[in-house]
């Protein structure tokens, strides 16, 4: 059912991601313009400029236009969404009420960890719902988007998209690099694999008299030179 990339994109333009984050997430979070780290090399989203609409600004119209190009133009169909914590289980019961006006409706499997596992390395899930860090590399994105990768949990695959990754690692000139990545990325934002919601705000807290950690966009921290005072 999945496969069909104007259902796709009609569940993209009826989300709306700030009542996400607002109701799953405390309001703890940034609404996510591409699957694409914010602070990732080669981040992009001028979706305007590439003839494309964002996903995020909730747009039922929009959603009814794609819905209509469907393989299913009057909905009627129950998509089962797999998870694995408390936090996605609030942002899917959010999600429910928001595709209700598509009259497609959206059943949640809760699974413990070693559940999600086995079940999405068996390609035996119809969708889910996850979180993944991006490191600050560019190439990192590759996980999501290219084949065999434990991640790519949607089993994308582009050659074009393919190619460019190819293309990016071995490239010399940063221009032709970021425009690679650019490609991928509005590649991947018409074909809808994946919907994005938000970048989860992080935070670290530590004992007075602490200094000298190192805290980078990875979540990974440096605690090498970390002093306290006597």
């Amino acid at each position: 059912l999945l496969q069909d990339a104007n259902l796709r994109l009609a569940i993209a333009h009826a989300i709306n991601n700030q009542e996400i984050i607002d109701g799953a997430a405390s309001g703890q979070g940034g609404v996510a313009n591409g699957m694409w780290g914010y602070y990732e090399y080669g981040y992009y989203d001028d979706w305007e400029s590439a003839g494309l609409r964002a996903y995020h600004l909730q747009d039922t119209a929009i959603a009814r236009e794609y819905l209509a190009k469907s393989s299913v133009p009057e909905g009627g169909i129950t998509i089962r969404f797999s998870c694995a914590n408390a936090l996605t289980v609030n942002a899917l019961q959010i999600i429910q009420a928001q595709l209700q006006p598509l009259n497609i409706h959206v059943e949640i499997e809760q699974l413990d960890a070693a559940g999600f596992g086995r079940q999405t390395a068996a390609h035996e899930h119809q969708a889910v719902i996850y979180s993944v860090i991006f490191t600050p590399a560019g190439s990192d994105a590759a996980r999501l988007f290219t084949e065999g990768n434990s991640v790519n949990y949607a089993s994308y695959r582009n050659e074009r998209v393919d190619e460019l990754f190819a293309m990016a690692a071995v490239e010399g000139d940063d221009a032709a690099r970021l425009a690679d990545y650019q490609e991928i990325q509005t590649i991947v934002h018409a074909d809808c694999p994946y919907i994005p919601l938000y970048y989860a705000n992080s935070g670290a807290a530590w004992a007075r008299g602490v200094s000298g950690a190192v805290f980078n966009s990875s979540g990974k921290f440096d605690y090498t030179y970390v002093k306290v005072e006597k």
